[in-house]
């Protein structure tokens, strides 16, 4: 089985320092520490810039450091977004492109060349053909959605573009698995699941909010059948190319 396991990490820009040192010891760093500690280990991961900032304002370098780190050797893949996190559907095109050039510009200060990303995280997975319209046009390759975004019975195996945006791909997270502890949930049900499984949730899933007292990171990151694999390896390694359909939230019942 191949796991793409993308992770996305945000704060608000006027959280507190409180929450922030917080949420960087029991999350932010936890995720360096695994990447540090499995080396079959692979995520991509979309870092707002407001949380990059926080980070460097309330002095947590270090983790920043790891991120970097790992993502020059590979084994996490990056992806841009908005800076501020905004819901892009709900802003005019040039105020996405703002947005999108300002996380750019941040995550190229800390990342540096790092930082080349070919997905782009829409926040909250909000869609519409306008805001994916203006991510295509500014070079992006593919973005994420959720399963609700289609009618079609989506398969993993098959590489989706966007109809009506061919030249961008779409990836659909498995939303039954993201919305469980996936390392847990694919650990058990690791004979069920198909060759490719997606899953996406909010990165403070590891050590904020799921403690992990059973042990499943080291069962699910040295499982000798799940082969961890970054977005982008997991699209190239497809061959069946398909235009499919995407909803807007407006057309999602």
């Amino acid at each position: 089985m191949n796991w793409i396991n993308i992770l996305h990490l945000y704060q608000p820009p006027t959280q507190t320092k409180e929450i922030v040192d917080m949420v960087a010891k029991e999350s932010y760093q936890k995720i360096v520490d695994l990447l540090d500690h499995y080396p079959g280990l692979k995520l991509t991961i979309n870092i707002s810039g407001s949380l990059l900032l926080l980070l460097e304002k309330y002095g947590h370098q270090a983790i920043i450091e790891g991120f970097r780190r790992h993502a020059e050797r590979g084994a996490i893949e990056l992806m841009g977004s908005a800076m501020y996190h905004p819901i892009l559907p709900l802003l005019e095109p040039k105020e996405i492109k703002r947005q999108v050039e300002l996380q750019r510009m941040v995550s190229k200060r800390f990342f540096g060349d790092a930082y080349a990303p070919r997905g782009f995280y829409f926040p909250e997975m909000a869609y519409s053909k306008e805001s994916a319209e203006v991510v295509a046009s500014m070079g992006f390759n593919w973005v994420l959605l959720d399963e609700i975004h289609t009618s079609e019975k989506v398969d993993p195996s098959r590489h989706y573009v966007i109809k009506d945006i061919p030249k961008l791909s779409v990836l659909f997270r498995n939303t039954r698995f993201s919305k469980t502890f996936p390392p847990e949930a694919l650990v058990k049900e690791i004979e069920k699941i198909d060759p490719y499984v997606i899953t996406c949730h909010d990165g403070e899933l590891y050590g904020h909010w799921h403690k992990d007292d059973r042990g499943y990171y080291q069962k699910a990151f040295t499982h000798p059948q799940i082969r961890m694999v970054t977005a982008s390896e997991y699209l190239t390694g497809l061959e069946d190319q398909e235009k499919l359909q995407v909803k807007a939230p407006q057309e999602i019942v």
